[in-house]
């Protein structure tokens, strides 16, 4: 006899085992429309070609006591099968056809298999499938063909299976059910519930780490919990799933959600192949959990790093590096405090600036810790300010110099040595240690470009990569350079400004731009010197005003950018002329992403 027990079988007969609860630490239900439209379609074509089976892979249940079962893996099919059942269930009521109403209302409560069953009296009758708590109530209105609201998966999905079954005739919809119930199969996997001899938590890993994984943060989590299997364990069970939930609900984007949980483990583990994250996750608490003292429990670790992994101020401090735009007051509080107002590179700048580069996240995150944690003190914080945003301007300089020469910006050459940084920046009692370490590994990490010498860096820029063909990259150096130069106090819409060439990029333009006359003037229209921004308020240049540069002056004149403004000082456009202005750009440029305090370079 095996521990753990396989069975294939018709997913409608699954459901006449018994009852099925959702274990409380899984995610609800969690399915797009796109992947509930994909299963609908699979089948329908399955009813087409006739196939003896279609198969939907395997579920993993947990048996708790005679016909009580727990689903580990496979609630988001369970689910959604039920609900093609219900409202197939529904359809029958319309049309009439009450063998086939009672035979799907047998599957989705706990109904004899030869019961009459009624979607009138399906009040009175108990489901089978109990969903997460969030989407229980919602459920119950469903497959009792009661109507409910348009928000949530669960809902999207409804729609979806209401719009696909509801566009089928009555012999389409009979056949429909009688494939879905007789040959669509699932493999069973039976775990038993003693822990001791098998972990579910183990099992449902093993299955979800071959093939397609779930998300990091999904397995995470479910390691996170399985510290807590005991019943001793209930109220700290609840504590952790009720602040993870919280703190990713407050995240509110999933992308963001990951992002926080790779930069979080980075600041407290040091650097994790992002390949083998979770892998390298689970290492680090497992050894981190089995050292604590013998008066503690390895529970207890686990329940210390949630909570500070799911610290509020933490997971809004995130929210403000991950999306500059929601970071107003902090920004406006951390300039007072740090005294940069005068400066024209503040916080804000350097947020927007990184937002773009992952890779940079937790030393952002590790150095606004420090202050986010002294906010209360005044002296300190005002100390701790300043350092941080010293720090920050010379690691926001390092990548921006860095990506504006480099073929391509490889997160991979500095991935390392930041996440390594930003765990020492995060666990350091002060950072006023923390200024030497910084430069000593940009300087490191800077040996693959020497961007970090101005010359070296104005050399790059007007010499060896003279043009920039990527317009994110030119828009990013332009935005920059022009909030150096803006000082009549407009405010531009980095958003809505646009990128121009001066020379124009299109050949039926270049007939009457004499300064390139005896030239390919495509040699020239990446060049950097010939890259300016337009802003909203900007006439864009018309057929007339791109026939020459005489033409064109007026309208750069007028412009709202200083940048572009700038043009207009020369009396004509030519090779020349776009070396000059590219090697009075790079000089601006080592200056605007410099490492040296902004004391230092007004003196």
């Amino acid at each position: 006899m095996t521990v753990i027990r396989s069975e294939a079988m018709t997913f409608s007969k699954l459901f006449y085992k018994g009852q099925f609860s959702v274990p409380w630490h899984q995610r609800r239900y969690d399915w797009k429309k796109e992947h509930v439209l994909d299963l609908l379609h699979d089948i329908s074509e399955a009813v087409t070609g006739n196939p003896e089976c279609y198969f939907l892979g395997s579920i993993m249940l947990v048996k708790k006591s005679d016909k009580q079962w727990e689903i580990n893996d496979g609630q988001q099919r369970m689910i959604t099968f039920s609900l093609i059942c219900a409202r197939l269930c529904r359809f029958f009521n319309q049309q009439n056809m009450t063998d086939e109403e009672s035979r799907a209302l047998r599957i989705i409560f706990d109904r004899d298999e030869n019961s009459k069953t009624t979607l009138s009296e399906s009040d009175t009758y108990k489901p089978r499938l109990t969903p997460p708590l969030n989407d229980r109530s919602r459920y119950h209105l469903m497959i009792r063909g009661k109507n409910i609201g348009a928000n949530g998966k669960l809902s999207i999905a409804w729609q979806e299976i209401d719009t696909f079954i509801s566009a089928m005739g009555q012999q389409k919809a009979d056949a429909f059910f009688r494939y879905l119930i007789q040959k669509v199969e699932v493999a069973c996997l039976y775990i038993p519930e003693n822990v001791e001899i098998v972990d579910p938590n183990d099992v449902f890993e093993t299955i979800n780490c071959r093939g397609k994984q779930l998300d990091d943060l999904d397995l995470i989590r479910n390691y996170l919990y399985s510290y807590f299997n005991g019943a001793n364990e209930c109220n700290r069970r609840d504590t952790v799933h009720t602040n993870l939930e919280e703190a990713l609900t407050r995240l509110r984007d999933a992308k963001r959600a990951a992002d926080y949980v790779r930069c979080y483990f980075q600041c407290k583990y040091g650097f994790l192949q992002k390949a083998r994250f979770y892998r390298g996750v689970r290492k680090c608490i497992s050894n981190n959990a089995n050292g604590m003292a013998k008066s503690e429990s390895p529970a207890t670790y686990v329940c210390k790093l949630v909570d500070e992994f799911t610290r509020r101020e933490w997971v809004e401090l995130f929210r403000k590096i991950a999306s500059p735009n929601t970071a107003g007051d902090f920004v406006d509080q951390f300039v007072k405090d740090s005294r940069s107002g005068k400066s024209k590179r503040t916080l804000s700048s350097f947020l927007r600036e990184l937002q773009s580069y992952t890779v940079v996240q937790p030393l952002i995150f590790a150095l606004l810790v420090h202050y986010v944690r002294e906010q209360d003190r005044t002296t300190t914080r005002r100390s701790v300010a300043r350092n941080a945003n010293d720090c920050m301007r010379n690691i926001t300089s390092f990548v921006m110099r860095t990506a504006f020469v480099a073929p391509k910006f490889e997160p991979s050459h500095f991935e390392s040595e930041f996440s390594n940084l930003a765990k020492g920046i995060l666990s350091s009692d002060s950072l006023d240690v923390c200024k030497g370490p910084i430069m000593e590994c940009l300087e490191e990490c800077d040996s693959l470009y020497g961007i970090m010498d101005d010359e070296k860096f104005v050399e790059r820029l007007t010499i060896t990569n003279a043009e920039m063909r990527d317009p994110k990259k030119a828009k990013r150096f332009l935005v920059g350079l022009n909030a150096y130069m803006q000082t009549d106090g407009t405010v531009i819409n980095e958003k809505a400004c646009t990128l121009e060439h001066i020379l124009p990029k299109s050949k039926k333009h270049w007939r009457d731009w004499s300064g390139f006359q005896g030239q390919n003037p495509e040699e020239w229209i990446h060049r950097i010197g010939n890259l300016t921004l337009l802003g909203t308020s900007d006439n864009k240049p018309d057929k007339k005003s791109n026939g020459s540069f005489r033409g064109k002056k007026p309208l750069l004149e007028r412009s709202a950018l200083a940048l572009t403004r700038k043009i207009a000082d020369y009396n004509e456009w030519s090779g020349d002329t776009i070396v000059k202005r590219q090697e009075e750009m790079a000089k601006l440029a080592a200056s605007v992403w410099n490492f040296r305090d902004d004391s230092d370079r007004q003196k």
